[in-house]
């Protein structure tokens, strides 16, 4: 069955791999010891590093995203505008509410393929959707977060525009949400085994 959290799982504990793991230098683990326990396939391992940063860039993005929105959320909650806090607004209300969605979506999709990479189960097509939507969602919702800030959010010094930043590199990092999807599209046509 599945854990409730993808992230629960914790790595092998034996003493010896304990041992062989940090002795050797090396800066992952041997494929007997995955942190799910499960020996990985060559297929697997040589699709893993592709895989295994396309899911922790898309982890980060959601903490990046949670974040621009956390800070939007409170910002609009105190900021008033003709005596009224600016989170009463209907049109600030919606731009938040497409945030979050966007925020969540990147969430699930990265868990997801954390899980199914953890578990050394074929993970490439989740891997790109979980880029995917970190490209394409994160920007709208560190777009979003700056906006949502008004005047304050071309502030420099303001701690948004560091969210803004992080989102946008990161988008940049491992390819544009138009390249990922043509790779997804690809991987899919041709029917590939992940």
């Amino acid at each position: 069955t599945r854990p409730s959290s993808p992230v629960s799982s914790t790595a092998s504990s034996s003493p010896a791999a304990h041992r062989a793991f940090h002795s050797s230098g090396s800066l992952s683990p041997p494929a007997a010891a995955s942190r799910s326990g499960v020996a990985r396939s060559p297929k697997i391992r040589a699709a893993s590093p592709w895989a295994a940063a396309r899911i922790a860039f898309a982890g980060l993005q959601a903490g990046v995203c949670s974040g621009s929105l956390a800070r939007a959320v409170a910002h609009t909650a105190v900021r008033e505008q003709f005596g009224r806090p600016l989170a009463t607004r209907q049109a600030v209300q919606l731009r938040a509410a497409d945030a979050y969605m966007d925020t969540e979506a990147i969430r699930v999709t990265a868990y997801e393929a954390a899980w199914r990479h953890d578990r050394a189960l074929p993970a490439r097509e989740h891997a790109l959707t979980a880029a995917w939507w970190a490209s394409e969602a994160g920007k709208r919702v560190v777009h979003a977060g700056q906006h949502l800030h008004g005047g304050t959010g071309a502030d420099l010094d303001h701690p948004v525009h560091r969210h803004f930043l992080w989102g946008r590199q990161l988008d940049a990092y491992l390819g544009c949400g138009t390249e990922l999807l043509a790779e997804l599209g690809d991987v899919l046509a041709k029917g590939e085994p992940s």
